[in-house]
């Protein structure tokens, strides 16, 4: 054979180092029913962008949506709210979702479907038990200078405040 394997070879799926990093929305968010627990999740795929061997790497943020009796867990909205906050669209989707009403609605998720791809954030992924997860999440551009790792993209070629919002041209907001 052409080629000899490796025991204990890495399949497939790489990590980025644990630290800060640039983070892109991919297209691919959709809910998820785990078919072990009955809990519901919203899966958003996300690409790191840098200048070092992260880049391109996938990742993911998972929210626990729904509990296995279908109602929603109490803090939901909370958690969509800080990740429309530090993608920079926040105050997007409360002018086009005025009032009570949930992240969870079908028309919100349709619309976080279609306006979250192509934002940036920048997260913190830490590695433990062989389980890559993101801790915290924040605009891009802040500093995080202080922190033991940073990424060239996500720290010295930051500018601004605020998330990259796609166009108000899709879903005409």
């Amino acid at each position: 054979m052409r080629e000899k394997g490796q025991v204990g070879a890495t399949m497939g799926f790489s990590a980025p180092a644990d630290g800060w990093h640039k983070a892109v929305v991919q297209e691919g968010i959709n809910l998820k029913v785990n078919e072990t627990s009955g809990k519901e999740s919203c899966y958003i795929p996300l690409m790191i962008e840098s200048d070092d061997e992260d880049n391109g790497k996938k990742i993911a943020l998972f929210v626990n949506t729904r509990q296995e009796d279908g109602n929603p867990y109490k803090s939901v909205d909370k958690v969509f709210a800080n990740i429309l906050a530090n993608l920079g669209l926040e105050d997007a989707f409360n002018k086009k979702f005025p009032g009570d009403v949930s992240y969870l609605d079908a028309p919100v998720i349709e619309a976080m479907k279609i306006k979250l791809p192509g934002s940036s954030c920048q997260v913190k992924v830490v590695t433990k038990d062989n389980k890559t997860n993101i801790v915290q999440l924040d605009v891009y551009g802040a500093d995080h200078s202080k922190d033991v790792k940073k990424t060239p993209a996500a720290s010295t070629k930051a500018s601004g405040t605020g998330g990259t919002a796609k166009s108000d041209a899709k879903l005409d907001w």
